[in-house]
């Protein structure tokens, strides 16, 4: 938990390899909890009219605390997440299949790749 609890700005944004970075200028993703606990909160920013990101919730670890979250688990908006995280850097990937948070469209379906920098 410690290297994840952060406030992280967004460094790139790609869908199904193609770069939508400049879709998310200003996008921020705010994980914050307690070591230990079995559940974290996780709020976001800036995010454009037709996002894979609710403003906010709730996410635990997976399988493999080291690579896998599980974001808003037990709701409809669960999924499955991979990550990775070093000191300076945070790689978030996903497959979404939903229709979208805010604009409620279908182009936001696929597989996204997030990298957030301190």
């Amino acid at each position: 938990m410690g290297l994840l609890s952060q406030t992280w700005k967004i460094k790139s944004v790609s869908l199904d390899g193609a770069d939508k970075t400049s879709g998310y200028t200003g996008f921020t993703l705010v994980i914050s909890g307690t070591p230990g606990a079995s559940s974290f909160v996780y709020t976001t920013s800036s995010r454009p009219a037709t996002s894979p990101w609710l403003g906010s919730g709730t996410w635990v670890f997976g399988a493999d605390p080291l690579s896998d979250i599980i974001r808003d688990k037990g709701t409809a908006d669960e999924l499955a997440m991979k990550y990775s995280v070093n000191d300076t850097q945070l790689q978030i990937s996903f497959n979404f299949n939903g229709t979208g948070y805010q604009a409620r469209t279908s182009v936001v379906k696929g597989a996204w790749i997030y990298v957030f920098q301190l």
